[in-house]
């Protein structure tokens, strides 16, 4: 977890964000529709910030985790880690991953230093299961995400290692842009398991 000052130099750019354009008015409003607009899309921006308490606490209310866990012991081993990850990157949801999910996926996690010729070794321009952990393996993040080195990713590990992976700028907020990605993943996580509306 952050520490207290990362999170209070949250706060205080949320204010910030809220009050700068009260300042940058010469004048009162040329009506009241025009300030409850200005209102609303503040409101916005400090909604979008997450911290990391409030991202575990999203991430855990969905129940992505329980539906990767498919022993039922509350842990992850190495291949339920690399599917949980071959699941979201399976934009499409056809159970198959082709080269245009896996670039947007690279991209969006940080990989695109990674190349598909690498993990495609069939070459038949879509990676199976097994293709995909393979190439998922040489990341290392299992390693990396089992913080307590039990061998195991329980979910707060997971949370805690793609609240880093998408925590860009390392301020210890999700942005609005930060969590927009993060949310198209997990978003279709939901409507794999046939949930609708939108994962706040």
């Amino acid at each position: 977890m952050k520490d207290r000052s990362s999170l209070k130099v949250g706060r205080i750019w949320s204010f910030v964000l809220l009050a700068l354009p009260l300042w940058s008015c010469n004048g009162p409003y040329a009506n009241e529709e025009d300030a409850e607009s200005l209102i609303a899309d503040t409101r916005v921006v400090v909604v979008s910030l997450r911290d990391e308490t409030r991202f575990h606490s999203t991430f855990g209310s969905a129940n992505f985790y329980e539906s990767w866990d498919a022993s039922r012991n509350g842990l992850l081993g190495e291949q339920e880690f690399s599917r949980a990850f071959y699941s979201m990157w399976d934009l499409d949801n056809d159970n198959s991953l082709e080269k245009g999910e896996w670039k947007k996926s690279a991209r969006d996690f940080r990989i695109e230093n990674k190349l598909w010729v690498q993990w495609d070794t069939s070459d038949d321009g879509r990676l199976d299961k097994r293709e995909f952990h393979l190439g998922f393996s040489d990341l290392l993040w299992y390693e990396k995400w089992d913080l307590n080195g039990d061998s195991r990713i329980n979910e707060s590990e997971y949370a805690d290692g793609l609240f880093r992976l998408w925590d860009r700028d390392a301020n210890g907020l999700l942005d609005a842009r930060e969590y927009g990605l993060v949310s198209t993943y997990l978003e279709n996580q939901r409507r794999k398991k046939g949930e609708k509306g939108l994962l706040l």
